[in-house]
C-alpha cells in the first residue's frame, strides 16, 4: 500500500510540474540551436542553456520542496499510510524524476550538438562533468530545502551552489589535460575527467541521503 501511495506522490509532482519541465526542455534545445549557429552564438546560447539548467532546479526546490514545507500545504499526507521517512523518500523521487527528464533531453541534446556540428568533439566530456554538476547542486538544494524551513539557510545554499558553477567552469577548463582534449575531435575520458565524475557522483548520493538521516518527527 505505501509503494503505491509513494508512487502516486511522485505522479503528483510530475503532473503539477509538467508545463514547467516542458518549457524547461523548449528553452533548452532553443539555447542549442542559437549554440550551433557560430562563435557568438555559441557563447550566447551556453549561457542561455546553464542558466535554464540551474534555474529549472532552484526554482523546483523551491517551490516543490522548500514552500510546501514552509506553508504546510502537504497536510494532507498526515491522512496517508506513511511514515515520515516514507514521505521524504517520495518527494526525493518525485522531485529527481521532474529534474531528470528535461536534464536527460538537454544533457544529450548537448552530446549530440558536438557530434554532429564543426565545434569539437572534444567538448562532449566538459560539457558532461558540467551537466552532472547541474545535477549535484541541484540534489544539494533539494536536501536542504527538505530539511530546513529556515529561508536564510536556504537562500544561502542557492547563492553558494550558483557562484560554484563559475568556479567549476574555471577549474575544469583550468586543467591543461581538460582544456587541451576539448580541442580535439574525440572524446578523450582522461583521469581528470573519470574523477571527477565520480566525484560529482558521490556529492549526488550524500546529498540524497542528508533528508533521510537529518528528518524530524514533526517534517510534515
Amino acid at each position: 500500500m505505501s509503494n503505491r501511495t509513494i508512487a502516486r506522490l511522485i505522479a503528483k509532482d510530475f503532473h503539477l510540474n509538467r508545463w514547467f519541465m516542458a518549457g524547461v526542455v523548449v528553452s533548452g534545445l532553443v539555447s542549442l540551436l542559437i549554440a550551433s549557429t557560430g562563435r557568438v552564438g555559441f557563447n550566447i546560447g551556453s549561457v542561455s542553456f546553464i542558466t535554464t539548467l540551474v534555474a529549472f532546479g532552484v526554482i523546483l526546490a523551491m517551490y516543490g520542496c522548500f514552500t510546501e514545507r514552509k506553508e504546510k500545504t502537504a497536510l494532507f499526507v498526515l491522512s496517508l499510510p506513511l511514515s515520515t521517512a516514507e514521505y521524504v523518500k517520495a518527494k526525493v523521487l518525485g522531485m529527481l524524476t521532474v529534474y531528470l527528464v528535461p536534464w536527460t533531453i538537454l544533457t544529450g541534446g548537448a552530446v549530440v550538438l558536438f557530434l554532429v556540428t564543426p565545434i569539437p568533439d572534444g567538448m562532449v566530456t566538459p560539457t558532461l562533468l558540467l551537466s552532472v554538476f547541474y545535477l549535484a547542486i541541484f540534489c544539494v538544494v533539494v536536501a536542504v530545502t527538505l530539511s530546513t524551513t529556515s529561508e536564510a539557510v536556504a537562500s544561502i545554499t542557492i547563492i553558494l551552489t550558483n557562484m560554484s558553477v563559475t568556479f567549476f567552469m574555471f577549474a575544469i577548463f583550468g586543467n591543461s589535460t581538460i582544456a587541451q582534449d576539448a580541442k580535439g575531435d574525440v572524446v578523450v575520458w582522461s583521469a581528470p575527467v573519470l574523477t571527477l565524475l565520480a566525484g560529482e557522483a558521490f556529492c549526488i548520493a550524500l546529498a540524497l541521503a542528508l533528508p533521510f538521516l537529518f528528518r524530524k518527527r514533526d517534517y510534515i
